[in-house]
């Protein structure tokens, strides 16, 4: 058999492989395309992830969002369930689920303090939000941590977010929220940035059919 043939049955063989890894999404991928997931994956990281792959506790996972086509976030909820944010915690079951994670969040500082900050550019900064003689930086907690009398932005019990109210019929916020079982056929997914992502908190638990699979690797 000639080399030429060898080559065309080679690359018929490949696109025939192709075609029906993607038919059957035997494997997919897609794009990081924002925030919601800082610092642990950052915009333009490429995510593949199977349908194939069984779920599991703590993994990214990628769903179908008809607004934004598909979103990444952490599974952390199975049917079930009982999920409770306390004080910016997150808790499954009554365990701490922020425990070995570098999250995001907002980390409040004096102004003279923020314009005397000389290692800004070393890091990365989400959000930038105002209010009064005060600087929030959306920021990872060990950088947020780091940063001279910061303290990180921790919202009040009484404070309700009108999406969340919308969605649960609770006076919850991103800070306060629960105790909320997770229901049959669905489950409870965040983002690790947990100011900046649009995810169960807000949208409520995610449908089995919603779900297109358990991501593998990031590169």
């Amino acid at each position: 058999m000639g080399s030429r043939k060898i080559k065309i049955i080679g690359v018929s063989i490949a696109i025939i492989v192709i075609v029906l890894i993607s038919n059957l999404n035997i494997l997919s991928f897609r794009k990081v395309m924002n925030c919601s997931n800082y610092p642990n994956l950052v915009e333009n990281e490429v995510v593949l992830f199977s349908k194939w792959i069984p779920k599991k506790s703590n993994n990214w996972i990628v769903v179908n969002d008809d607004e934004r086509k598909y979103q990444i976030l952490r599974l952390v909820g199975f049917p079930n369930d009982t999920m409770t944010i306390v004080n910016g915690i997150l808790y499954r079951n009554n365990r701490n689920l922020d425990l070995d994670l570098n999250l995001a969040h907002y980390y409040g500082l004096k102004k003279i303090q923020f314009e005397e900050l000389e290692y800004l550019k070393d890091f990365r900064i989400c959000d930038i939000a105002g209010e009064g003689d005060s600087v929030f930086l959306n920021v990872n907690d060990k950088v947020g941590q780091s940063l001279k009398e910061s303290k990180r932005f921790i919202r009040s019990k009484r404070v309700i977010d009108p999406i969340i109210k919308e969605t649960y019929g609770k006076n919850w916020n991103l800070d306060h929220f629960g105790p909320f079982v997770v229901p049959e056929g669905r489950y409870f997914a965040v983002g690790d940035n947990r100011e900046m992502a649009l995810d169960s908190r807000y949208l409520g638990p995610i449908d089995e059919k919603d779900f297109l699979g358990s991501v593998i690797l990031t590169y």
